[in-house]
Protein backbone atom coordinates (compact mmCIF):
# COMPACT_ATOMS: atom_id res chain seq x y z
CA UNK A 1 0.00 0.00 0.00
CA UNK A 2 2.81 2.49 0.34
CA UNK A 3 4.47 1.37 -3.15
CA UNK A 4 0.96 2.55 -4.17
CA UNK A 5 0.93 5.97 -1.69
CA UNK A 6 4.25 6.68 -3.78
CA UNK A 7 3.04 6.09 -7.21
CA UNK A 8 0.10 8.39 -6.66
CA UNK A 9 2.45 11.20 -5.31
CA UNK A 10 4.72 11.02 -8.66
CA UNK A 11 1.59 10.71 -10.84
CA UNK A 12 -0.26 13.93 -9.35
CA UNK A 13 3.08 15.52 -9.53
CA UNK A 14 4.33 14.88 -12.48
CA UNK A 15 7.55 12.97 -11.32
CA UNK A 16 9.56 10.47 -13.57
CA UNK A 17 5.94 10.30 -15.72
CA UNK A 18 3.17 12.46 -17.16
CA UNK A 19 1.40 14.07 -14.74
CA UNK A 20 -2.05 12.15 -14.38
CA UNK A 21 -4.64 13.45 -11.38
CA UNK A 22 -6.94 10.63 -12.32
CA UNK A 23 -4.09 8.06 -12.25
CA UNK A 24 -3.02 9.98 -9.09
CA UNK A 25 -7.01 9.63 -7.53
CA UNK A 26 -6.63 6.02 -8.03
CA UNK A 27 -3.57 4.64 -6.73
CA UNK A 28 -4.15 7.08 -4.06
CA UNK A 29 -7.90 5.03 -3.67
CA UNK A 30 -6.14 1.68 -3.64
CA UNK A 31 -3.29 2.62 -1.13
CA UNK A 32 -6.53 3.98 1.02
CA UNK A 33 -8.40 0.85 0.74
CA UNK A 34 -5.89 -1.06 2.22
CA UNK A 35 -5.86 1.36 4.97
CA UNK A 36 -3.08 3.70 4.69
CA UNK A 37 -3.39 6.36 6.74
CA UNK A 38 -2.00 9.13 4.91
CA UNK A 39 -3.35 7.90 1.41
CA UNK A 40 -6.94 8.38 3.40
CA UNK A 41 -5.71 11.72 4.46
CA UNK A 42 -5.00 12.45 1.16
CA UNK A 43 -8.01 10.74 -0.58
CA UNK A 44 -9.67 12.97 1.47
CA UNK A 45 -7.90 16.08 0.25
CA UNK A 46 -8.93 14.83 -3.13
CA UNK A 47 -12.11 15.10 -2.84
CA UNK A 48 -12.11 18.26 -1.03
CA UNK A 49 -10.70 19.73 -3.66
CA UNK A 50 -11.85 18.13 -6.77
CA UNK A 51 -8.32 16.45 -7.52
CA UNK A 52 -8.84 13.44 -10.31
CA UNK A 53 -11.86 13.38 -9.05
CA UNK A 54 -15.62 15.56 -8.95
CA UNK A 55 -15.30 17.22 -5.46
CA UNK A 56 -17.20 15.44 -2.94
CA UNK A 57 -17.08 17.54 0.81
CA UNK A 58 -19.23 14.57 2.45
CA UNK A 59 -17.07 11.91 1.23
CA UNK A 60 -13.73 14.23 1.91
CA UNK A 61 -14.80 14.19 5.45
CA UNK A 62 -14.69 10.07 5.44
CA UNK A 63 -11.68 9.69 4.75
CA UNK A 64 -10.26 12.63 6.71
CA UNK A 65 -11.96 10.31 9.57
CA UNK A 66 -10.60 7.55 8.91
CA UNK A 67 -7.24 8.79 9.07
CA UNK A 68 -7.49 11.26 11.89
CA UNK A 69 -8.69 7.65 13.64
CA UNK A 70 -5.11 6.70 13.25
CA UNK A 71 -3.56 9.62 14.85
CA UNK A 72 -2.84 11.22 11.42
CA UNK A 73 -2.44 15.17 11.93
CA UNK A 74 -3.07 16.72 8.55
CA UNK A 75 -6.08 14.62 8.33
CA UNK A 76 -7.11 15.77 12.21
CA UNK A 77 -6.45 19.26 10.69
CA UNK A 78 -8.46 18.91 8.01
CA UNK A 79 -11.76 17.50 9.88
CA UNK A 80 -11.01 20.61 12.25
CA UNK A 81 -11.41 23.18 9.22
CA UNK A 82 -14.31 20.84 7.96
CA UNK A 83 -15.72 21.28 11.19
CA UNK A 84 -15.24 24.53 11.65
CA UNK A 85 -16.91 25.76 7.99
CA UNK A 86 -19.40 23.06 8.10
CA UNK A 87 -18.21 21.51 4.70
CA UNK A 88 -19.39 17.94 4.42
CA UNK A 89 -20.43 17.85 8.02
CA UNK A 90 -22.67 19.83 10.38
CA UNK A 91 -20.79 23.10 11.73
CA UNK A 92 -19.20 22.55 15.08
CA UNK A 93 -16.88 24.55 16.14
CA UNK A 94 -16.10 22.84 20.00
CA UNK A 95 -15.25 19.76 17.73
CA UNK A 96 -12.93 21.75 15.06
CA UNK A 97 -11.02 23.14 18.40
CA UNK A 98 -10.85 19.66 19.40
CA UNK A 99 -9.50 17.92 16.28
CA UNK A 100 -7.18 21.40 15.83
CA UNK A 101 -5.79 20.35 19.32
CA UNK A 102 -4.82 17.27 18.57
CA UNK A 103 -2.71 17.84 15.10
CA UNK A 104 -1.45 20.80 17.24
CA UNK A 105 -0.17 19.07 19.90
CA UNK A 106 1.44 16.60 16.98
CA UNK A 107 3.38 19.57 16.16
CA UNK A 108 0.84 20.60 12.98
CA UNK A 109 1.70 24.09 12.33
CA UNK A 110 -1.25 25.39 10.59
CA UNK A 111 -3.56 23.62 13.43
CA UNK A 112 -1.21 25.37 16.01
CA UNK A 113 -2.30 28.69 13.87
CA UNK A 114 -5.63 27.79 13.70
CA UNK A 115 -5.99 26.81 17.56
CA UNK A 116 -4.52 30.07 18.44
CA UNK A 117 -7.06 32.14 16.28
CA UNK A 118 -9.74 30.06 18.27
CA UNK A 119 -8.30 31.08 21.84
CA UNK A 120 -7.88 34.64 21.15
CA UNK A 121 -11.20 35.16 19.63
CA UNK A 122 -12.79 32.20 21.84
CA UNK A 123 -14.50 30.21 19.43
CA UNK A 124 -15.03 26.78 20.20
CA UNK A 125 -13.51 27.46 23.58
CA UNK A 126 -12.83 29.92 26.15
CA UNK A 127 -10.88 33.23 25.34
CA UNK A 128 -7.22 32.49 26.39
CA UNK A 129 -5.22 35.19 25.10
CA UNK A 130 -2.13 33.76 27.13
CA UNK A 131 -2.38 30.42 25.26
CA UNK A 132 -3.08 32.22 21.63
CA UNK A 133 -0.13 33.73 22.25
CA UNK A 134 1.63 30.29 23.08
CA UNK A 135 0.46 28.66 19.82
CA UNK A 136 1.03 31.15 17.65
CA UNK A 137 4.49 31.21 18.35
CA UNK A 138 5.38 27.72 18.26
CA UNK A 139 3.89 27.90 14.76
CA UNK A 140 5.86 30.45 14.14
CA UNK A 141 8.33 28.93 15.21
CA UNK A 142 8.25 26.24 12.81
CA UNK A 143 8.18 28.85 9.98
CA UNK A 144 4.23 29.02 9.65
CA UNK A 145 3.55 32.55 7.93
CA UNK A 146 0.61 33.29 8.72
CA UNK A 147 1.69 32.74 12.18
CA UNK A 148 3.79 34.96 12.37
CA UNK A 149 1.73 37.91 10.81
CA UNK A 150 -0.39 36.73 13.73
CA UNK A 151 2.12 37.07 16.34
CA UNK A 152 3.09 40.36 15.16
CA UNK A 153 -0.28 41.38 15.58
CA UNK A 154 -0.04 40.28 19.11
CA UNK A 155 2.83 42.29 19.97
CA UNK A 156 0.72 45.09 17.76
CA UNK A 157 -2.18 44.88 20.10
CA UNK A 158 -1.20 43.42 23.16
CA UNK A 159 -2.71 39.60 22.73
CA UNK A 160 -1.22 37.54 25.36
CA UNK A 161 2.11 39.72 25.81
CA UNK A 162 3.02 43.34 26.52
CA UNK A 163 2.79 45.44 23.63
CA UNK A 164 5.86 45.81 21.81
CA UNK A 165 5.65 47.83 18.26
CA UNK A 166 9.22 47.22 17.37
CA UNK A 167 8.75 43.47 17.47
CA UNK A 168 5.70 43.85 15.87
CA UNK A 169 7.35 45.47 12.93
CA UNK A 170 9.95 42.60 13.27
CA UNK A 171 7.34 40.05 12.75
CA UNK A 172 5.73 41.78 10.16
CA UNK A 173 8.72 42.41 7.90
CA UNK A 174 9.16 38.31 8.43
CA UNK A 175 5.89 37.70 7.33
CA UNK A 176 6.32 40.16 4.68
CA UNK A 177 9.34 38.60 2.98
CA UNK A 178 7.07 35.16 3.35
CA UNK A 179 4.54 36.72 0.85
CA UNK A 180 1.87 37.52 3.09
CA UNK A 181 -0.12 40.09 1.71
CA UNK A 182 -1.41 41.85 5.22
CA UNK A 183 2.00 41.47 6.47
CA UNK A 184 3.23 44.00 3.79
CA UNK A 185 0.65 46.12 4.12
CA UNK A 186 1.13 46.49 7.79
CA UNK A 187 5.14 47.20 7.09
CA UNK A 188 4.16 49.74 4.62
CA UNK A 189 1.76 51.20 7.31
CA UNK A 190 4.98 51.02 9.94
CA UNK A 191 7.17 52.92 7.32
CA UNK A 192 4.45 55.48 6.52
CA UNK A 193 3.90 56.43 9.41
CA UNK A 194 7.18 56.03 11.39
CA UNK A 195 6.05 53.27 13.81
CA UNK A 196 8.82 51.45 15.15
CA UNK A 197 10.99 52.51 12.09
CA UNK A 198 12.08 55.67 10.78
CA UNK A 199 9.57 57.10 8.43
CA UNK A 200 9.86 56.13 4.45
CA UNK A 201 7.45 57.13 2.28
CA UNK A 202 9.51 54.98 -0.56
CA UNK A 203 9.79 52.19 1.20
CA UNK A 204 6.07 52.31 2.35
CA UNK A 205 5.18 52.91 -1.23
CA UNK A 206 7.44 49.16 -1.73
CA UNK A 207 5.47 47.41 0.72
CA UNK A 208 1.86 49.28 -0.01
CA UNK A 209 3.07 47.83 -4.04
CA UNK A 210 3.70 44.06 -3.04
CA UNK A 211 0.50 43.76 -1.30
CA UNK A 212 -1.11 45.41 -4.11
CA UNK A 213 0.21 42.92 -6.28
CA UNK A 214 -1.93 40.57 -4.77
CA UNK A 215 -5.00 42.27 -5.27
CA UNK A 216 -5.14 42.89 -1.44
CA UNK A 217 -8.25 44.83 -0.68
CA UNK A 218 -6.50 48.30 1.45
CA UNK A 219 -3.50 48.21 -0.81
CA UNK A 220 -5.65 48.76 -3.51
CA UNK A 221 -7.22 51.80 -2.11
CA UNK A 222 -4.33 52.87 -0.36
CA UNK A 223 -2.53 52.98 -3.61
CA UNK A 224 -5.83 54.27 -5.54
CA UNK A 225 -5.53 57.21 -2.60
CA UNK A 226 -1.77 58.10 -3.72
CA UNK A 227 -2.79 58.32 -7.49
CA UNK A 228 -5.75 60.78 -6.51
CA UNK A 229 -4.00 63.07 -4.88
CA UNK A 230 -0.66 63.21 -6.69
CA UNK A 231 1.11 63.66 -3.23
CA UNK A 232 3.46 60.17 -3.65
CA UNK A 233 2.53 58.95 -7.06
CA UNK A 234 1.83 61.03 -10.18
CA UNK A 235 -1.72 61.92 -10.24
CA UNK A 236 -3.21 59.77 -12.54
CA UNK A 237 -7.52 60.29 -11.74
CA UNK A 238 -8.28 57.24 -13.98
CA UNK A 239 -6.19 54.61 -12.46
CA UNK A 240 -6.88 55.92 -8.84
CA UNK A 241 -10.69 55.73 -10.10
CA UNK A 242 -9.97 51.75 -11.53
CA UNK A 243 -8.40 50.85 -8.43
CA UNK A 244 -11.40 52.07 -5.99
CA UNK A 245 -13.88 50.03 -8.41
CA UNK A 246 -11.71 46.93 -8.13
CA UNK A 247 -11.62 47.41 -3.99
CA UNK A 248 -15.30 48.04 -4.30
CA UNK A 249 -16.66 45.48 -6.49
CA UNK A 250 -15.65 43.13 -3.68
CA UNK A 251 -17.80 44.97 -1.61
CA UNK A 252 -15.10 47.09 0.43
CA UNK A 253 -17.31 49.83 2.79
CA UNK A 254 -13.37 52.01 2.39
CA UNK A 255 -13.09 51.22 -1.71
CA UNK A 256 -16.62 52.49 -2.04
CA UNK A 257 -16.44 55.78 0.02
CA UNK A 258 -13.28 56.21 -1.85
CA UNK A 259 -14.83 55.52 -5.25
CA UNK A 260 -17.93 57.86 -4.32
CA UNK A 261 -15.56 61.16 -3.37
CA UNK A 262 -13.71 60.32 -7.07
CA UNK A 263 -16.84 60.03 -8.89
CA UNK A 264 -17.59 63.38 -6.65
CA UNK A 265 -14.69 65.26 -7.49
CA UNK A 266 -15.55 64.06 -11.11
CA UNK A 267 -18.65 65.69 -11.29
CA UNK A 268 -20.86 62.90 -11.10
CA UNK A 269 -23.27 63.39 -8.45
CA UNK A 270 -25.48 59.95 -8.86
CA UNK A 271 -22.73 57.84 -8.83
CA UNK A 272 -21.45 59.55 -5.95
CA UNK A 273 -24.87 58.61 -3.97
CA UNK A 274 -24.84 55.46 -5.16
CA UNK A 275 -21.72 54.58 -3.56
CA UNK A 276 -21.93 56.60 -0.43
CA UNK A 277 -25.12 54.59 0.10
CA UNK A 278 -23.65 50.96 -0.27
CA UNK A 279 -20.82 52.19 2.03
CA UNK A 280 -23.19 53.79 4.79
CA UNK A 281 -25.06 50.38 4.49
CA UNK A 282 -21.83 48.91 5.73
CA UNK A 283 -22.10 51.27 7.91
CA UNK A 284 -18.79 53.27 6.92
CA UNK A 285 -19.10 56.85 9.11
CA UNK A 286 -17.40 58.93 6.27
CA UNK A 287 -19.77 57.37 3.73
CA UNK A 288 -22.93 58.17 6.11
CA UNK A 289 -21.85 61.65 6.87
CA UNK A 290 -21.33 62.63 2.73
CA UNK A 291 -24.46 60.73 1.89
CA UNK A 292 -26.44 62.93 4.52
CA UNK A 293 -25.25 65.91 2.83
CA UNK A 294 -25.74 65.22 -0.37
CA UNK A 295 -29.27 64.64 1.05
CA UNK A 296 -29.26 67.97 2.65
CA UNK A 297 -28.45 69.87 -0.45
CA UNK A 298 -29.96 67.20 -2.97
CA UNK A 299 -26.68 66.23 -4.51
CA UNK A 300 -27.12 63.06 -6.40
CA UNK A 301 -30.39 62.09 -4.26
CA UNK A 302 -33.68 63.83 -3.85
CA UNK A 303 -33.83 66.18 -1.12
CA UNK A 304 -34.15 64.71 2.66
CA UNK A 305 -33.73 66.62 5.31
CA UNK A 306 -34.55 64.40 7.90
CA UNK A 307 -32.74 61.56 6.16
CA UNK A 308 -29.76 63.41 5.94
CA UNK A 309 -29.13 64.40 9.51
CA UNK A 310 -30.06 61.15 10.51
CA UNK A 311 -27.22 59.93 8.77
CA UNK A 312 -24.81 62.75 10.10
CA UNK A 313 -26.32 61.71 13.58
CA UNK A 314 -25.31 58.26 13.35
CA UNK A 315 -21.85 59.26 11.78
CA UNK A 316 -21.28 61.80 14.38
CA UNK A 317 -21.94 59.26 17.32
CA UNK A 318 -19.89 56.87 15.46
CA UNK A 319 -16.69 59.71 16.19
CA UNK A 320 -16.59 60.77 12.61
CA UNK A 321 -15.15 64.38 13.23
CA UNK A 322 -16.66 65.72 9.95
CA UNK A 323 -20.31 64.61 10.84
CA UNK A 324 -19.31 66.15 14.47
CA UNK A 325 -18.92 69.36 13.30
CA UNK A 326 -22.17 69.25 10.40
CA UNK A 327 -24.21 67.85 13.25
CA UNK A 328 -23.07 70.62 15.44
CA UNK A 329 -24.02 72.86 12.44
CA UNK A 330 -27.39 71.17 12.23
CA UNK A 331 -27.80 72.65 15.74
CA UNK A 332 -26.57 75.65 15.56
CA UNK A 333 -28.96 76.71 12.33
CA UNK A 334 -31.78 75.04 13.56
CA UNK A 335 -31.58 72.50 10.24
CA UNK A 336 -33.49 69.31 10.93
CA UNK A 337 -32.95 69.59 14.74
CA UNK A 338 -34.56 72.36 17.08
CA UNK A 339 -31.74 74.46 17.22
CA UNK A 340 -29.84 74.81 20.80
CA UNK A 341 -26.23 76.48 20.59
CA UNK A 342 -25.17 74.44 23.78
CA UNK A 343 -25.92 71.37 22.17
CA UNK A 344 -23.77 72.67 19.02
CA UNK A 345 -20.83 73.83 20.62
CA UNK A 346 -20.65 70.05 22.21
CA UNK A 347 -20.53 68.58 18.91
CA UNK A 348 -18.12 71.53 17.50
CA UNK A 349 -15.82 70.20 20.67
CA UNK A 350 -15.79 67.14 19.83
CA UNK A 351 -14.77 67.60 16.49
CA UNK A 352 -12.25 69.88 17.21
CA UNK A 353 -10.90 67.27 19.33
CA UNK A 354 -10.04 65.21 16.47
CA UNK A 355 -8.51 68.12 14.68
CA UNK A 356 -11.22 69.49 13.11
CA UNK A 357 -10.09 73.03 11.98
CA UNK A 358 -13.18 74.97 11.29
CA UNK A 359 -14.85 73.43 14.85
CA UNK A 360 -11.79 75.01 16.70
CA UNK A 361 -11.88 78.05 15.37
CA UNK A 362 -15.76 78.29 16.07
CA UNK A 363 -15.00 76.66 20.18
CA UNK A 364 -12.51 79.63 20.43
CA UNK A 365 -14.72 82.12 19.14
CA UNK A 366 -16.91 81.03 21.46
CA UNK A 367 -19.63 80.11 19.23
CA UNK A 368 -19.67 83.43 17.45
CA UNK A 369 -22.13 83.57 14.37
CA UNK A 370 -19.88 83.32 11.03
CA UNK A 371 -19.70 85.69 8.53
CA UNK A 372 -22.87 86.28 6.05
CA UNK A 373 -21.73 84.61 3.07
CA UNK A 374 -21.71 80.63 4.65
CA UNK A 375 -25.58 81.55 5.80
CA UNK A 376 -25.85 78.73 7.87
CA UNK A 377 -24.64 76.37 5.31
CA UNK A 378 -23.70 72.33 6.15
CA UNK A 379 -20.02 71.45 5.62
CA UNK A 380 -19.00 70.37 2.29
CA UNK A 381 -18.23 66.80 2.03
CA UNK A 382 -15.46 65.21 3.42
CA UNK A 383 -13.36 64.56 0.07
CA UNK A 384 -10.59 62.25 2.10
Amino acid sequence: MIALFRLSSLYEKGVAVEQNEGTAFEYLSLSAEQGHGPAQSDLGYFYDHGIGVRMNSTVAVHYYRLAAMQGNSEAQYNLGLSYFHGTGVDKDVAVAVQYFRSAADQGDAEARNNLAYCFEEGIGVDRDAGQAFKYYSLAAEQGNVKAIFNLGLCYDEGVGVAKNERRAFGYYKLAARGGNQKAQYNVGIHYSRGIAVKKSVVKALRFFLLALEQQFTPAQVRIGSYYQSGVVLPRNSSEAGRLYQLAADKGDADGQFHLAVHHHLSGDAVEAAKYYSLAAIQNHFGARNNLGVCYLYGTGVSVNVTEGVRHIEDAAVGGDPDAQYNLGRCYHYGIGRQASIVTAVRYYRLAAIQGKAAAKAIVEENCREEDDDEEGGINTIAVM
